[in-house]
């Protein structure tokens, strides 16, 4: 693994920690603009072992999340049979589409937020099949 693979992964660590801490201390401490863009080029690593597999899928599901903010971006979660697989989002219509902010996506991916929370909460918006959306928070299991 290269240096700079496992700086990041570090990095990662100390401020997903740093934020576990915090955000318990005060209820109005948000992770840096920074810090959430270095996350989200984190989360493919960490969604990797973050979805159960699940054999009793036919066909790969694909969910799009639309990132509004300093750190906009579209990306791609598609989930087999065998995992999950993040990238830039793809030119075909996504089974759901999550709209929300660039720590709320942070959090939810690497499973600080609850989707169902995110939800409840309007931090995390959707469009799409409902059971499709529900089906990822089911299936995730935290980066």
């Amino acid at each position: 693994m290269a240096v700079r693979t496992l700086l990041d992964q570090r990095i990662a660590e100390l401020t997903m920690h740093t934020w576990d801490i915090r955000s318990v201390l005060d209820a109005d401490f948000h992770l840096s603009d920074d810090a959430v863009s270095a996350l989200i080029d984190g989360v493919d690593r960490a969604a990797r072992r973050a979805f159960r597999p699940d054999p009793s899928l036919l066909q790969p599901v694909s969910h799009r999340f639309v990132i509004e903010g300093p750190a906009a971006d579209r990306r791609d979660v598609v989930i087999s049979a065998d995992g999950a697989v993040v990238g830039p989002a793809g030119s075909e219509e996504p089974d759901v589409t999550f709209q929300c902010d660039g720590e709320t996506y942070v959090l939810v991916m690497y499973g600080r937020l609850k989707v169902m929370d995110a939800l409840a909460e309007g931090r995390l918006t959707f469009d799409g099949n409902p059971e499709l959306a529900v089906g990822f928070g089911r299936r995730f299991v935290g980066g």
